[in-house]
């Protein structure tokens, strides 16, 4: 679980970089730091969140991106970006890795 967030997190990092995806426009330093955070201070406690988002929608890569998006909520900066600008087939990512 930590991976597919750690991985989702730096998609998205990766996203803001690119000037051609205007979806995702270029983070700040304290945005940056902040999505960092997610999977640098991931708990017990996110674990269990995405469990839950899980067992209602019976795919981990989704509820990944649930909690991920709620999280982001939180951040003035990041609250407004699309959903599916996080998404990603992190599966073959992750098997990738």
């Amino acid at each position: 679980m930590l991976a597919l967030q750690t991985l989702q997190v730096q998609w998205l990092l990766k996203l803001s970089e690119i000037p051609e995806v205007e979806e995702v426009p270029l983070f700040s330093e304290d945005a940056q730091l902040f999505l960092e955070s997610i999977f640098s201070n991931f708990s017990l406690a996110d674990a269990c969140a995405v469990k839950g988002v899980e067992r209602v929608t019976n795919h981990d890569v989704k509820a990944v991106e649930y909690v991920l998006k709620d999280k982001c909520r939180s951040h003035p900066e990041l609250e407004k970006v699309h959903g599916s600008s996080v998404k990603l087939d992190s599966k073959k990512k992750y098997i990738s890795l």
